[in-house]
């Protein structure tokens, strides 16, 4: 079976990534895909 991966325009990642994100998430529209992970979830952000 074969998989095909798109990289994204933009990826923004690393330490304290989420503290730059908000203007990046605004330049996206009306709709946005975000990945998080366990961390993420835990801290209740």
């Amino acid at each position: 079976m074969a998989y095909h991966f798109t990289v994204p325009e933009r990826c923004v990642f690393g330490s304290n990534a989420l503290d730059q994100c908000e203007a990046v998430i605004k330049g996206f529209g009306k709709k946005a895909f975000i990945v998080t992970g366990k961390v993420i979830t835990k801290s209740g952000i």
